[in-house]
């Protein structure tokens, strides 16, 4: 029974993963479809700075200003903040920019609105990947259960050979 736990720890411990994934991409993908029909407000670029070149990550930082309330952001789009270097050169230090921002909450903005292909799509694909690897520990988990208790009831109807069962083993 070790390994069916086993293989039952590592299928929750997967299946959560998933449900994490799947909350953050759902919420990429619900904020993104949104996001393209926020208003606007003049920004500024505070800084760009380009992340490890292996990791192809940008970071850039912006001001705006809603109403009488002055915010920062981030965030470039919803999803993974990394790209091929495009988004490096679009954008520099003092750059006037569009934000688009939640009217519901002014300090969620981003600079790009919409879905991004392949950076939006990394959580929910993420996801899915982790929900199919539960359901291989959870189908092996299964497996190692039915043989295990196929075993136990064979087990009971073949019994063990005793000394007087092999009479010729006796005998010399």
């Amino acid at each position: 029974m070790g390994m069916v736990t086993y293989f039952c720890m590592l299928g929750l411990l997967a299946l959560g993963a998933a449900a994490w994934l799947g909350t953050v991409g759902g919420n990429h993908l619900r904020l993104g479809h949104a996001s393209m029909h926020w208003p606007t407000v003049k920004g500024k670029i505070l800084r760009t700075d380009p992340g490890p070149r292996s990791r192809k990550a940008i970071d850039v930082a912006f001001t705006y200003q809603v109403g009488e309330q002055s915010l920062v952001s981030r965030d470039l789009w919803f999803g993974l903040a990394w790209d091929n270097g495009k988004a490096q050169r679009q954008y520099s230090n003092g750059q006037e920019v569009t934000v688009y921002y939640d009217p519901d909450d002014p300090a969620l903005a981003v600079l790009q609105p919409g879905l991004r292909f392949p950076q939006t799509y990394v959580w929910p694909a993420g996801a899915a990947l982790a929900l199919a690897v539960s359901l291989v520990f959870f189908s092996c988990a299964r497996a190692r259960y039915r043989s295990h208790v196929e075993f136990e009831d064979n087990s009971q109807f073949a019994p063990t050979p005793t000394w007087s069962d092999r009479p010729e083993i006796g005998t010399r």
